[in-house]
């Protein structure tokens, strides 16, 4: 007899009626840190690497995205450094070309996520995407880091990016 929720012929099930809607904690701990340790909980939740940063604006995300509850898409990508000893990320989005799509502009300052003992784990940055005539548009984006997250040879570090349509804006 197969179960309704867990594992079963290696697949997972999920219950009629279940919502992905996690929390920030839950998207540091259950979904990121073992992503970025190279294994793949949950599998069909959050979309695989899509590269957020690299010849895709917003509204091409959702032709192939999972798309959830509210419109809500999740996707596993990474981020790089401006520079290499510095702290901020570079969140243009260029075409082959090296031609502007637009960026992605941190709208308040970094939220610190704290595990279940206190203790900081991970940053919440809430982002807005500008055209790229530099108008600002209703997609909205929130970017979930860890805080002791590697950097890869090429300085740039996994993030999981909620990504979704927001209020109007005059400008669209």
């Amino acid at each position: 007899m197969e179960q309704e929720l867990g594992q079963s012929s290696g697949v997972n099930k999920i219950s009629p009626g279940f919502h992905f809607q996690p929390t920030a904690l839950e998207l540091l701990v259950h979904y990121l840190q073992p992503w970025v340790l190279g294994y793949t909980n949950y599998p069909g939740s959050i979309n695989e690497h899509v590269d957020l940063y690299s010849n895709v604006n917003p509204d091409q995300l959702k032709g192939s995205a999972i798309i959830h509850r509210d419109e809500y898409m999740y996707f596993y990508t990474m981020v790089k450094r401006k520079h290499v000893n510095g702290k901020k990320f570079s969140r243009s989005i260029v075409d082959g070309q090296g031609n502007s799509l637009g960026n992605w502009k941190a709208s308040q300052k970094g939220e610190e996520i704290k595990g279940s003992n206190g203790v900081p784990i991970g940053v919440e940055t809430h982002l807005v995407y500008y055209n790229v005539n530099k108008r600002k548009t209703s997609w909205l984006m929130v970017e979930y880091k860890l805080l002791d997250n590697p950097l890869n040879e090429e300085n740039r570090e996994w993030t999981i990016c909620k990504v979704y349509k927001g209020g109007r804006t005059n400008h669209e």
